[in-house]
């Protein structure tokens, strides 16, 4: 944990530094905090019992200087280590800083479920005149991580962090041991929200590089994703969204694509999805719970999921290569068609502001190698179907989602189904998170 006492100690020196960086003429002398208790559940900590809590100048709507966002939590079944948290702090820079384009510093560090992140991000923002929904953001900063409690994986043994070089991945003793270690890595991110002549689109960009060799054999990995909407009128609308992976073939298990949802490092950014028991354990393990995003071939979940809770890695030394990749290339396609749920809710006082049902047909297509490091064009998948999503949402300050988006699929057809499986079939599953979002 040095490095976690290393930002803690780095935070204290921030506070004073930037405290008369920006006047108080603009905000109350007052600084604000906004505590709110919290109740979550995982088959670790069992129900975990805490508080958030939000701090800022008054007056400021979160957008002035000093901002704090934290939470610290009991798990009452007490684990190894009971106590986790969470604990973000955020200064503005005033010289690079204007109305709704800001920039900032901004400390992060956490220790929860087992992993353990802290980092160091530069942050800048850059508005097009009063529309807050045209925006560009750049980010890039150093982090450090660290898995130190596999227990709260889903599929820990998927979780790889050091490899013995002189041991091959087909030896017949049994697959390389896992070294829990710091990782440290250069992260760097670009996202673009603008309009075009056929609606809103976004691009998204990002970059991590490992910095500590020693630990890990090297791994860099990009990402980009890129989204349009064309509302074509009468509550009909087209999303389009492209994603492209690219990672060497050195990059941990952990960080590989999967085909039907995002890597498991990124189940982490999200409580549902952060550890074992929140969903139900018996529903991941029948392939109907899917964590949005990276190529999403939605259709594929059961197999992805077969393929992770065999112990593949165990039990067929590498096999883990065949479905967790470092390369992807993938579309999909939503066409929205009008609900009359939809505007049900939107009628109910108050609450209706903030709840929205969506029904769209969908297609995913994607190409990805046979095994990590072959083409990207060996092998093509799609799926097609129909869905729904419920959303309950509230904005924050920048008019970016902030809630709940749980969707259930129906892949109804798949180009190369699984063993028994027909081409046309009945398949279900429900999915967190929105694909497609403006």
């Amino acid at each position: 944990m040095e490095h976690r006492h290393l930002l803690i100690a780095l935070l204290f020196c921030l506070i004073p530094a930037f405290g008369l960086a920006q006047s108080s003429q603009d905000y109350g002398d007052d600084y604000s905090l906004e505590f709110v208790p919290d109740l979550w559940y995982n088959d670790v900590d069992g129900i975990r019992v805490g508080v958030r809590v939000r701090g800022e100048m008054e007056g400021s709507f979160n957008d002035g200087p000093h901002r704090l966002n934290a939470g610290l939590w009991l798990g009452t079944w007490f684990p190894d280590q009971p106590v986790s948290y969470y604990f973000s702090f955020t200064e503005p820079i005033p010289s690079i800083s204007s109305f709704g384009s800001e920039g900032s510093l901004q400390l992060e560090t956490s220790v929860r479920t087992g992993f353990s992140k802290h980092g160091l991000y530069f942050n800048k923002r850059w508005q097009f005149g009063f529309d807050e929904l045209k925006y560009v953001e750049f980010r890039t900063g150093l982090s450090t991580e660290k898995m130190f409690d596999e227990e709260y994986r889903q599929f820990p043994e998927h979780w790889v962090f050091n490899v013995n070089q002189d041991l091959p991945l087909d030896s017949p003793t049994g697959p390389r041991p896992r070294v829990k270690e710091q990782i440290h890595l250069l992260n760097a991110s670009l996202l673009l929200h603008q309009q075009n002549l056929l609606g809103t689109y976004s691009i998204d960009l990002d970059f991590k590089q490992q910095l500590n060799e020693k630990v890990l054999p090297s791994f860099t990995r990009f990402d980009a994703e890129i989204t349009q909407q064309i509302v074509l009128g009468s509550g009909f609308k087209l999303d389009f969204r492209s994603f492209f992976g690219m990672a060497n073939k050195d990059v941990p298990y952990q960080y590989s694509y999967l085909s039907s949802m995002q890597s498991m490092i990124g189940w982490l950014d999200h409580g549902l999805s952060r550890a074992k028991g929140t969903i139900p354990i018996s529903m991941m393990n029948e392939g109907i719970v899917q964590f949005t995003g990276g190529p999403n071939l939605r259709g594929y979940l059961n197999q992805d999921v077969k393929a992770l809770k065999s112990n593949a890695f165990i039990q067929g030394i590498g096999a883990g290569d065949y479905y967790l990749l470092n390369a992807v290339l993938s579309l999909n396609a939503e066409l929205d068609y009008p609900n009359p749920l939809h505007k049900k809710l939107k009628s109910i006082p108050f609450l209706g502001d903030f709840l929205a049902m969506r029904s769209y047909m969908f297609y995913d297509v994607g190409t990805m190698p046979e095994r990590r490091g072959g083409n990207l064009f060996d092998a093509q998948k799609s799926d097609a179907g129909a869905g729904f999503e419920l959303s309950i949402n509230i904005p924050d300050y920048l008019g970016k989602d902030r809630g709940l988006f749980i969707r259930y699929d129906i892949p109804f057809w798949l180009s190369h189904p699984g063993g028994g499986e027909s081409h046309v079939e009945f398949r279900h599953l429900i999915g967190i998170g929105a694909l497609i979002s403006f």
